[in-house]
């Protein structure tokens, strides 16, 4: 995924501006979404496959379908040109998803905390949702432009930028880059990586994320310029 290593040290939210983001949501399904993505450190597009058969309320777990390969795109000719219609790209996504979900390879059992599970419960209970329906119906792109309008009202430093139409939009920034929902799992695993005690537990964070190399995890282990700067000036 192009979005899988955190290539800038700053790309990650910070823990005030991750509380007031979290705080300024009033949608209901919005308010579970986030929490998801920024307790779970999970993808967005895990979050949006789930259903209800995946959530264990008894035993506080989830099962995931875990996308490790990058998600499909529209079929283009040699010349790049896109040559797959909108609606057979979306049965053909729809019929990969499900194919992913019934393979054992792409599933994973995560434990999950109680603030995330109460929200979901109350939110499968509120939409009144059956067995094997899916929890939410919004896409990628949805959750993409939810992220940036949050980010605006929580505050986060904006800048100008020019979109792929040419169009000037203002959007919320993360260290050098436009919030994005992934922000939320470098944020995640920059957070769990810092506080560990001890090396061993790397793997460990390697395994929740689902990374396939231990050096992937070890990128959110870099540190930023005051933190080296603060490390340097404790007392001895």
């Amino acid at each position: 995924m192009a979005f899988e290593v955190m290539k800038d040290i700053e790309g990650y939210i910070k823990d005030e501006d991750l509380r007031k983001f979290l705080a300024i949501i009033n949608r209901p399904r919005d308010k579970v979404i986030f929490n998801l993505l920024a307790r779970t450190g999970r993808r967005v597009g895990e979050v949006l496959m789930l259903k209800t058969d995946d959530i264990d309320y008894m035993g506080k777990t989830i099962t995931w379908c875990i996308e490790k390969k990058k998600p499909l795109s529209r079929i283009k000719n040699e010349d790049g040109k896109v040559i797959e219609s909108k609606e057979d790209f979306k049965i053909r996504q729809k019929a990969e998803q499900e194919r992913r979900r019934n393979n054992p390879v792409y599933r994973s059992m995560k434990p999950i905390d109680n603030v995330s599970l109460d929200l979901i419960m109350n939110h499968i209970d509120e939409w009144k949702l059956k067995e094997g329906d899916k929890l939410f119906t919004i896409n990628r792109f949805r959750v993409y432009q939810l992220t940036r309008e949050y980010g605006i009202k929580a505050g986060f430093p904006t800048a100008m930028i020019l979109s792929r139409k040419k169009n000037l939009n203002l959007v919320p920034l993360v260290g050098k880059k436009p919030l994005h929902p992934h922000h939320f799992r470098h944020t995640f695993a920059v957070k769990k990586a810092k506080s560990m005690k001890s090396p061993a537990e790397l793997e460990k964070l390697r395994q929740w994320l689902e990374h396939s190399s231990i050096a992937t995890t070890q990128q959110y282990l870099r540190f930023r310029m005051e933190e080296l700067r603060d490390m340097v000036m404790e007392e001895i």
